[in-house]
Formats: C-alpha cells, sequence, structure tokens
C-alpha cells in the first residue's frame, strides 16, 4: 500500500476512534450526541475528500511525469534506429558497390579469353614433312 493510501486509512480509524469514545464518554443528551455525531461525520467527510484530492493530484502529476519519460525514451530509440539503418544502408551500398567493380573488371578478360580460344581454332596447325 503506498504511501497516501496508509496515511488516509490512519486518518480514518484516528478519527472514528475520537468520535466513539467522544460519544461514549459524553455526558451529554441524545439530541447533542446526534449533533455531535452529524458534524463529526461531515467533517471526517471533508478529511477524506481532501486526503482523496490530494492522492488523485499526485496521481496525475506521477502519470504525467511517465508519459513525459516514455515520450522522450521512445524518441530516443527512433532516432537510435534511424541511424542505426541509415549506417546499415551506406555499408550495404559500399558493399555492393565493390562487388560489381570485380565484375566489370572480369567481363573484358572472359571476352579476350574467348577471342583467343577462338583464334586458336581457327589458326590450323603446321604440318610438318
Amino acid at each position: 500500500m503506498s504511501r497516501g493510501g496508509k496515511f488516509i486509512k490512519g486518518t480514518f480509524i484516528g478519527a472514528l476512534l475520537g468520535a466513539v469514545t467522544g460519544i461514549l464518554l459524553a455526558p451529554k443528551s441524545g439530541q447533542e450526541t446526534r449533533d455531535d455525531l452529524q458534524q463529526k461525520s461531515k467533517e471526517l467527510t471533508d478529511q477524506a475528500s481532501e486526503q482523496i484530492g490530494q492522492v488523485g493530484k499526485q496521481a496525475q502529476r506521477q502519470a504525467t511525469k511517465v508519459s513525459r519519460q516514455a515520450q522522450r525514451r521512445a524518441k530516443r530509440v527512433s532516432q537510435q534506429t534511424q541511424r542505426k539503418v541509415t549506417t546499415l544502408t551506406q555499408q550495404a551500398q559500399r558493399q555492393a558497390k565493390k562487388a560489381t567493380r570485380p565484375a566489370a573488371k572480369a567481363t573484358p578478360t572472359k571476352r579476350l579469353t574467348k577471342a583467343r580460344t577462338k583464334a586458336k581454332r581457327t589458326v590450323k596447325p603446321r604440318r610438318r614433312p
């Protein structure tokens, strides 16, 4: 139980015990006792309402604080993720460029190799007598 809840519970129990003790020990008439009970009841109701209002305000402040923290953390994570995506994209682009360079260089060599092979086939070997 939170501190506020314990305080409210303690206040209520203390006020109730005080009212009961006052009623039992007071040498008053029935009407006076009823009037006192009504007054104490009103006081207790007012105190309880005040405490509930304070707890509500405190809960609202705490909820606002937690919400702001969550928003800041979400923004930070989003920015970090965006930076990481950008970095990985750039790395992938560099790797793709590196991978295409050897292929571009290899293509003319293959052509030359094919041309040489074709040329060797068309040249007739010399016969020796």
